[in-house]
């Protein structure tokens, strides 16, 4: 039952064409710890809570690269996750998930439930009813390839240093960049002091 089911799920998932999120490596400018961030044109989007920065992690990391089958049901159940529905569908998408070397536990943290980032004017994350079955599979589908619509078109992810080994090349480019950064920073801080303060003395 729960292969069957997942293949409805699976091509009415196909069907949505839901666009990947954007990831990109580390930049100039870019915040040492914060990886979800705002695409060009898009303006005051709230922080998104701390509990989707294991998210932005999976995307980047754990599902990099993965079988698109793997990375729906991952994308489902986060949506799930986060609509407080964890045993919604659970057979279909535990057998999806196996099929590819994954469990469906472990994502997240038991008590973890904002898994996704937050939207505001912008989009909303999609409710679904508390009581709602297995067999209204469709709408959770819907509302599913909804939501993660809506965070391709305004969020990116950053391979951001904490989801690099310490120990990598890559971690050591992203520290250069990170120091670069800062310390032109505080250049130009001092700069804008010295300035003023030569100004007062006019």
């Amino acid at each position: 039952m729960s292969k069957e089911l997942w293949e409805q799920l699976w091509t009415a998932w196909k069907s949505s064409a839901v666009p990947p999120v954007q990831v990109r490596k580390f930049a100039a400018g870019d915040a040492w710890n914060i990886p979800w961030v705002q695409l060009e044109g898009v303006r005051n989007m709230p922080t998104p809570a701390a509990t989707s920065f294991a998210t932005a992690e999976h995307l980047v990391c754990r599902l990099a690269g993965k079988d698109p089958e793997l990375i729906a049901a991952y994308k489902i159940h986060a949506y799930l996750v986060h609509s407080d529905r964890r045993g919604v569908l659970q057979d279909a998408l535990a057998h999806a998930m196996r099929k590819h070397g994954e469990q469906l536990d472990g994502w997240w943290k038991p008590t973890v439930r904002y898994v996704l980032p937050a939207g505001s004017y912008t989009y909303t994350i999609p409710k679904l009813p508390l009581d709602i079955p297995d067999g209204a599979w469709p709408l959770m589908i819907e509302q599913a390839a909804r939501a993660w619509s809506d965070i391709a078109k305004v969020w990116t992810v950053v391979h951001i240093a904490a989801f690099l080994a310490y120990d990598s090349p890559e971690y050591l480019a992203v520290s250069r960049i990170s120091i670069a950064q800062m310390e032109k920073n505080e250049r130009e801080h001092y700069l804008s002091l010295k300035n003023k303060y030569e100004g007062e003395q006019r």
